[in-house]
This record gives structure tokens, C-alpha cells and sequence, in this order.
């Protein structure tokens, strides 16, 4: 569960629970993440990690090799764990909206196999925010959403678009898809489609299936914030890319046409 609360503070609050054996665990922070050409997982945005079997206290210790690596033992008699760590400065685009990667947000038991190792992921979002992911939603309980469980390598790979002022349009392409935006403004997601966003995107998707044949997504989401504090940035997913233009630029002919379907089509040829 990602408690994306206080998103405005920069700063999120994260528990697992963790199927175990008793006897020597090491839990390992993902090093190599998408989109990066080296092992550059964030794990300096890591902090106040604690670790629990019940109501006791598990001491945990660094590898001395590996940063990424903490050892902890597991006594005799638990079959489950309880992790909880602060994750600083990362995910928050503004005061108004996030972009959740889950690698910043997930320990995971190191040897398995990550194709293997099924989640069941939750996020806690602020009053009256709503979100846009390629993850089924499950169910709602107030402000936390529940997604249904999915292996960590396609959990990493599925980020979670989230705002104050969020909207879905779908888009009239011959392959399923849409388009979730978020903004700074009620009006920047009002006027999203002032500069015809919504047909270039179609028109995209199937320029997409004209290039390549095939797909191997059920529903392509494509994932757009606007605001000026992150107008620049973008980054692939198998079924949800994600592009960042400056505040509503998508109602802007100029930033739609620079920043805004041309980053996406790099991405999603990605």
C-alpha cells in the first residue's frame, strides 16, 4: 500500500506485507529501472525503513557490498512480515498531481523471480483526487484504490497517473485506447481538447498499428500531466506511456505539437 497523502510534502508513506520463511531474508530495492541506462534506482529517496513479524521488532543490516540489499532474519514461526519505509522527494509532479513509478515504492525478496512474484498493489490518494493507470482497479474504499495483483516486473511497469484535476477520454482509434490527463487547473483539463489533442492521439494509435501489425496490450492508456513544474519529460511502458508538457499544453497548438504527441509516438515505439 503507497499512501500518497501528503504528495504535496513530497513525500509518501509505504507498507508491505511479505510472505516469509523463517531464517536468513534479504530484500533487495529495484537498481535497474525503466528508462534508465544504468543502475540508478533511487534508493537515496529511501528512508525510516522498519521492519515487523507480529509486534516485534526485526533489526535489519546493510549489505556491506550492495546498497540496494538489507538482511534481516526472520524468527521461528512467522510466515509473514511486515515492511514499512518513507519514500522522499519522488513521484510528486505538483502540488496538484503525481506519477507513481512503483519502483520507488517496493522491497522485494531477492532470488525470486520477478516474473513470478505477485503483488497486490494499493495506492492511498489525497481527498477527491482520482487516477488513470493500466492496472485493473479491483475496488474503492474512499481515497485507497486496489489493483488487482500482477508480477513485479509488470507492476514496476505500470505507473499510476493521479490529481486533483484528472479526466479519461477515449480515444476513436481502431485499437482500444485513452488518453489521461491531469493538470494544475480545472480549466487545463477542461480545455485538453481545445487543440484537437484527442484526434492526434487517435490518429496515433493507428499510425502505431499501421507500423507494427500487432499489439500486446488490451487497452493502451496514455498518460499525460501539464504543469509547469515537470514540462519536459516522458518515459515508455508496454501499455501506458507517460508524457509531461507544461501547464495546459495540450490546449496549446504550439506545446501539443513539440512536446506533446511526438514524445508519446518515441515512447510508445519504445
Amino acid at each position: 500500500v503507497v499512501d500518497e497523502t501528503q504528495a504535496a510534502r513530497r513525500i509518501a508513506f509505504v507498507r508491505e506485507e511479505i510472505r516469509v520463511q523463517p531464517g536468513s531474508l534479504a530484500l533487495a530495492y529495484p537498481r535497474w529501472i525503466p528508462g534508465e541506462h544504468g543502475p540508478t534506482g533511487p534508493i537515496e529517496q529511501l528512508a525510516a525503513l522498519r521492519i515487523h513479524s507480529g509486534n516485534s521488532t526485526l533489526p535489519w543490516t546493510r549489505d556491506l557490498e550492495d546498497i540496494y540489499t538489507v538482511h534481516v532474519e526472520v524468527p521461528a514461526g512467522s510466515d509473514r512480515i511486515t515492511v514499512d519505509f518513507d519514500v522522499l522527494l519522488e513521484n510528486t509532479i505538483s502540488d496538484h498531481q503525481l506519477l507513481l513509478a512503483w519502483n520507488t515504492a517496493v522491497l522485494y525478496p531477492r532470488n525470486l523471480d520477478k516474473h513470478e512474484l505477485m503483488i497486490a498493489p494499493s495506492i492511498l490518494l489525497p481527498a477527491n483526487w482520482k487516477q488513470g493507470s493500466s492496472l485493473e482497479v479491483t475496488g474503492q474504499i474512499g481515497a485507497r484504490v486496489n489493483f488487482a495483483p500482477v508480477s513485479l516486473e509488470r507492476l514496476i511497469d505500470s505507473p499510476v497517473l493521479a490529481g486533483e484535476f484528472y479526466r479519461a477520454l477515449p480515444l476513436a482509434s481502431s485499437w482500444p485506447a485513452e488518453l489521461d490527463i491531469t493538470g494544475d487547473s480545472q480549466a487545463a483539463v477542461d480545455k485538453a481538447d481545445d487543440a484537437h489533442a484527442v484526434a492526434l492521439f487517435g490518429k496515433l494509435i493507428d499510425q502505431d498499428r499501421a507500423m507494427f501489425g500487432f499489439r500486446h496490450w488490451q487497452t493502451l492508456h496514455l498518460l499525460v500531466s501539464q504543469s509547469a513544474a515537470r514540462p519536459f519529460d516522458g518515459l515508455e511502458h508496454e501499455d501506458s506511456p507517460y508524457n509531461a508538457i507544461g501547464d495546459a499544453g495540450l490546449s496549446k497548438k504550439d506545446q501539443l505539437e513539440k512536446f506533446g504527441w511526438p514524445l508519446l509516438a518515441h515512447e510508445q515505439s519504445h
